[in-house]
């Protein structure tokens, strides 16, 4: 239940927070966003928010990231069935759908579950199998031409849990599930895989930070890992006792991560030497999982963490939490994937548990 003396607790740390850190389409329904109860309330407006309901009704949307020429890439995988690989579903500005559906691999399903702009502008992608060992990783062109799938062996490399593009011009991903195999790993673009820093804690979600380093969560350790990409390798701890951090972004001067205990949700920011600078609460209920984007519109770059509803955490301080189609996106399904795309000034987010992809515009 929402207190009194947590609304002065959390808005004083909320101020200490910013101030130191200064197909086809298929719209199934629209309905404007609306200011719901947060943890701080202030009004803001804000635009539709639009549902699109993939055509396959066992799709389950996962990954989404956005191109650079302003297109949405969705992972569908078919973890239900059914019996055909899933597919790269591309969104255009206009919400028009185009989908790829991946060849199967030597008898093999392959389910695309992650998506990111690779360092050559392609879109990449890592996926599981549906049998056996074999995992995938591969990548298609944004005009949807040379989709190319690479098999490797999960059991010896273990399976890719984050992927980002890296400084280096190589594509970099986490890696784990197997013996001795957690890890920091590259990609070329030609689609070599090469083993790069072993890791003794389980790496999750990775991306590359404002000073050029790849930094990723431990969730299962409660520390957040910073490697560069000749492989030197820092951890630190978050900080956050009973937390596990789950998700990560980059702004323009630091690392801001959530974490959960699997009923509440937290808001971290950490510098790009190591220093926990503010935590604030979030609202969240359920899971074990709490994705953020960061993205910018006029007057500001604010925060939105997919939660309980989507709350907007802005640099000025304030908090907002919006109506969106369905409250727990993360139940019936795999974890939501969220991008901000600033062509259109919009975060769009996963539900896989609907099986729909939601459009959040902002004004």
């Amino acid at each position: 239940m929402f207190k009194p003396t947590r609304l002065i607790w959390l808005f004083g740390c909320l101020v200490l927070f910013f101030t130191a850190c200064s197909g086809g389409n298929r719209a199934s329904s629209t309905m404007p966003g609306t200011a719901q109860l947060g943890e701080v309330r202030h009004t803001k407006s804000v635009g539709d928010i639009t549902v699109y309901t993939l055509p396959n009704g066992l799709a389950q949307p996962e990954g989404v990231t956005t191109a650079p020429d302003g297109s949405v890439w969705v992972a569908e995988s078919f973890r239900n069935g059914p019996s055909h690989s899933g597919i790269l579903a591309k969104f255009n500005s206009a919400g028009v759908l185009t989908e790829y559906t991946i060849p199967d691999q030597a008898g093999n399903q392959v389910h695309p579950f992650i998506v990111a702009v690779g360092p050559d502008g392609k879109i990449w992608f890592a996926a599981f199998s549906s049998l056996g060992p074999s995992a995938f990783y591969g990548s298609i062109k944004t005009d949807g031409s040379a989709l190319t799938v690479y098999t490797y062996n999960a059991t010896t490399l273990g399976h890719i849990n984050g992927m980002t593009a890296g400084p280096d011009g190589n594509l970099w991903v986490t890696v784990s599930g197997c013996r001795g195999c957690n890890g920091l790993d590259k990609i070329s673009t030609s689609g070599t895989f090469v083993p790069g820093v072993t890791l003794v804690k389980t790496p999750g979600w990775l991306i590359t930070g404002p000073d050029n380093n790849l930094w990723f969560v431990e969730p299962n350790d409660n520390f957040i890992g910073r490697a560069t990409t000749s492989g030197t390798l820092t951890e630190f701890p978050t900080g956050l006792s009973g937390y596990s951090p789950t998700d990560l972004v980059s702004d323009l001067n630091g690392i801001v991560f959530t974490a959960t205990n699997g009923s509440s949700g937290r808001l971290a920011k950490m510098s790009t030497s190591g220093t926990l600078m503010s935590i604030v609460g979030v609202p969240w209920t359920e899971g074990n999982y709490l994705p953020v984007a960061y993205g910018g519109i006029a007057g500001g770059r604010p925060y939105y963490v997919l939660g309980t509803g989507m709350t907007q955490v802005q640099q000025s301080g304030l908090q907002t939490t919006f109506t969106i189609p369905d409250p727990n996106p993360q139940s019936g399904g795999p974890v939501p994937g969220i991008t901000f795309d600033p062509t259109v000034s919009s975060i769009w987010y996963t539900d896989a548990g609907n099986g729909t992809v939601v459009k959040f515009s902002l004004i």
